[in-house]
């Protein structure tokens, strides 16, 4: 009664009675049948996360190669412009200043500031807009106007 049983459950719930060996065969068979498409859906779904983690992959490696190009960019543009400009102005404008003597640029300002006072006595008023240079230039302390040119 107990195998009766068994077969009476069975058929319930596969619609037909089936014997032990017949429902293994069965199922078995299914599962053959549908790995094959499983398998495929289950590697085509790989292909693509693995295309996917290749690009992404990709595309940070060029990310940090530009990254990297444009610092080195950076430092050569730094490089030629103090070879180029920076280094030359500044040696240029040293040898100014030790071309002239202390005494020289004392005199200098001291004749600059004389003439300041002597004009804004006379007229009362000094404008850098508007002047005379004939009567004061404030521009007399340039003496050399291509000095500075590198």
């Amino acid at each position: 009664q107990s195998g009766t049983a068994n077969t009476f459950d069975c058929s319930r719930h596969f619609g037909k009675e089936n014997t032990a060996k017949d429902w293994l065969t069965q199922k078995g068979f299914c599962r053959v049948k549908a790995a094959p498409d499983q398998s495929r859906d289950i590697i085509a779904s790989v292909q693509c996360i693995l295309d996917r983690e290749n690009f992404v992959r990709e595309v940070d490696r060029y990310l940090r190669h530009s990254d990297f190009l444009d610092l080195r960019k950076t430092e050569i543009l730094y490089r030629k412009y103090l070879e180029d400009v920076s280094q030359p102005f500044l040696q240029k404008m040293k040898d100014q200043m030790d071309s002239q003597s202390e005494e020289e640029v004392r005199k200098r300002r001291q004749e600059q500031f004389s003439q300041y006072l002597n004009y804004c006595t006379k007229k009362g008023y000094l404008f850098l807009d508007h002047y005379d240079p004939s009567e004061y230039d404030p521009f007399f302390q340039k003496t050399c106007r291509d000095c500075w040119k590198v």
